[in-house]
């Protein structure tokens, strides 16, 4: 045969075969926005009305207060409106003691009626002081908007297990009202209840990820959170509990439970935390993403692992005080090494005047190693107001010291 024509192919693919050559330069392609989105099935607008509604009542929301029972009949109005069945003491009047005002309402699931999944948010804040009102817009009528907002979508699309609606009272008083919920439920519904999901603190998303404090009451949560960001396609941070919110009252009675937050801020706790300042799309993220992980729950799968050494039956775990002395540090809630790191710190406290600044890591209080967020919280319990601490931080990777005295919660 006479060849009349001949050729080289290179190995492309072959692990035996490397290019030498210069890369081709990548191509830049134009982010293009989607021809069209699906609209949202919750309400920006409602949501927002809501936390307004809340962060105005008259005098804040402190138990016993003129606001605070207003706030409570808002929002057992809007249970009843959205079609919820009461549950235990149900739609009652706030009391006039913290945690004697939780307002409850269930939906029934279609085929596992007798299991259960939590979903709550606490609705009481701060007293008036001094003649200042704490609206308390983040903390925590952010929540209760999304809590309701849930309720409105879960009345009229049930899952599989019941799904119990819980606004708790008496948070800001060391968890009181979850607390009572608790040590009042029945021992044979602890047990049917798969998990918790607590909305703290969900109306400053932005840019940021959403961060689901308590991954760790469960070695489910990862797979679970990881699947709610595959479908909605935002991003989150597992982070590391912190037994200030509801969600622990939970976690103590064996239940697995995460709490959802937008992240901390410099108004926490103070009168600048106003409506004016929610980012209402954030908003509609969370409860998107926290329906993906609702409806995990209530459906057909197993029930979640319980957290190590924790019984779902039995006495209630002891009290515990809250924190009084603060440094100023808001921290990097996403942050996983060892010690707390400084996403801010608020002007004029304590650590700002020290001259620390954001990203410093605090690895010791008073000569007591820090390991996270929970180990940094229940050693500032020890101390209170006024009292002199060292506190020892990384600093661009240098070590430093310096002696601050605490300021008041």
């Amino acid at each position: 045969m006479t060849s009349v024509a001949s050729g080289i192919w290179s190995a492309s693919a072959s692990p035996l075969a490397a290019n030498l050559g210069p890369a081709p330069a990548a191509r830049a392609y134009p982010v293009r926005a989607p021809l069209a989105e699906l609209p949202s099935v919750f309400s920006e607008s409602r949501m927002l009305a809501d936390v307004r509604a809340l962060a105005s009542v008259p005098g804040g929301r402190a138990p016993g207060s003129q606001g605070h029972r207003e706030a409570g009949e808002s929002i057992a109005k809007a249970f009843r409106a959205a079609g919820l069945k009461p549950f235990g003491a149900g739609f009652g009047e706030p009391g006039d003691k913290a945690g004697r005002g939780n307002i409850v309402g269930l939906v029934e699931g279609l085929s596992k009626k007798d299991e259960y999944v939590v979903l709550c948010a606490h609705y009481d804040h701060l007293p008036a002081d001094g003649g200042k009102v704490f609206p308390g817009a983040d903390d925590n009528a952010s929540g209760t908007s999304l809590l309701l907002e849930l309720a409105r979508h879960y009345a009229q699309n049930p899952g599989q297990r019941s799904v119990i609606f819980a606004a708790f009272d008496g948070e800001e008083l060391g968890r009181q009202g979850s607390k009572a919920f608790l040590s009042g439920l029945p021992d044979a519904i602890k047990l049917k209840t798969n998990a918790a999901l607590n909305f703290d603190t969900v109306g400053r998303l932005g840019a940021g990820k959403i961060l689901a404090l308590g991954s760790g009451s469960s070695d489910k949560w990862v797979h679970i959170l990881r699947g709610a960001g595959f479908v909605t396609g935002y991003d989150y941070a597992p982070a590391g509990n912190l037994d200030a919110s509801d969600q622990q009252s939970f976690i103590d009675y064996g239940i697995p439970a995460v709490q959802l937050f937008s992240g901390p801020h410099a108004d926490y706790h103070k009168p600048s935390d106003t409506p004016d300042k929610m980012d209402g799309r954030g908003l509609v993220k969370i409860a998107e993403f926290a329906r993906e992980i609702t409806d995990y729950l209530a459906g057909t799968s197993d029930f979640l692992t319980r957290p190590a050494g924790k019984p779902a039956v039995g006495a209630a775990p002891p009290p515990t005080g809250g924190r009084k002395a603060s440094t100023g540090l808001v921290p990097d809630f996403s942050f996983q090494g060892k010690g707390v790191r400084a996403q801010e710190l608020t002007p004029g406290s304590p650590l700002d005047k020290a001259g620390l600044k954001p990203g410093d890591v605090i690895i010791k209080l008073g000569g007591v190693p820090v390991e996270d967020l929970r180990g940094y919280s229940a050693e500032l319990k020890k101390w209170s107001p006024g009292q002199k601490i060292s506190v020892t931080y990384l600093s661009g990777g240098a070590e430093g010291a310096v002696e601050i005295e605490l300021g008041a919660r």
